[in-house]
């Protein structure tokens, strides 16, 4: 009987440790980070873009930027579309 105690206290004190343990491991990006980045992307131009063509190249991105304003209230086009990253072949990374 005393050896039953003695494993039930032992397996609550583990139960215990594990459930702290598993609540302070972060669990990566936010749904709100994520959304962020999406919008982000869509504002430089990198998306939409042909899934068979991706990244997709300088002019698509520009058009891709020049839609993206029109559709959400203008601003400088020419700056958001520059602000993409691009690789030596000239296309977005």
């Amino acid at each position: 009987m005393k050896n039953s105690i003695y494993l039930l206290m032992g397996a609550l004190a583990c139960s215990i440790a594990m459930s702290a343990s598993a609540q302070t491991v972060s669990t990566g990006k936010t749904r709100a980070e994520v959304r962020a980045e999406l919008v982000q992307a869509q504002r430089e131009g990198l998306v939409p873009a042909p899934k068979h063509d991706y990244p997709p190249n300088a002019e698509e991105i520009q058009r891709n930027a020049e839609i993206y304003a029109i559709e959400h209230g203008g601003g400088d086009v020419t700056r958001m579309a520059m602000q993409a990253p691009v690789n030596a072949a000239g296309s977005a990374q």
